[in-house]
């Protein structure tokens, strides 16, 4: 898994735990197909309870770089994991996102099991499956 150093969470409810499954999930404030991936990841922390879940702001323009319009609209999502801003597109980058909404799912060695599109929820549980299950 790409690395978050010199990062810093913008908003942290969430404590992470032992989980051999972490899901880092890419949005943008002006993204109204983002809805869905929060949609996603909800479901996928009340169905497997320690599930690492980490958010990550892309901004599509530079009217999307408010802290505190993103910050006020993620917790209007309602979901538990830290919150990066990747003002200066430094974690896109280093996972090679070129879109939102996009999620990634890494086992607990940090080797990618899923990389794309958060739309289909069926897929990307049979990947989670497979790392839970090895």
């Amino acid at each position: 898994m790409p690395s978050f150093e010199e990062m810093t969470a913008l908003y942290d409810n969430y404590h992470r735990s032992s989980s051999a499954v972490t899901i880092v999930f890419f949005w943008s404030i002006s993204c109204h197909q983002c809805v869905h991936v929060f949609n996603v990841a909800r479901y996928l922390s009340e169905y497997y309870k320690d599930i690492n879940l980490i958010a990550v702001h892309m901004p599509l323009s530079e009217a999307d770089k408010n802290p505190q319009e993103i910050k006020q609209k993620y917790k209007g999502m309602y979901v538990k994991a830290p919150l990066y801003l990747d003002q200066d597109y430094l974690l896109s980058k280093r996972f090679g996102n070129r879109f939102v909404p996009s999620l990634y799912v890494f086992d607990e060695n940090g080797l990618r099991y899923y990389q794309g599109a958060a739309t289909n929820e069926r897929f990307i549980i049979h990947h989670i499956e497979k790392i839970v299950k090895k």
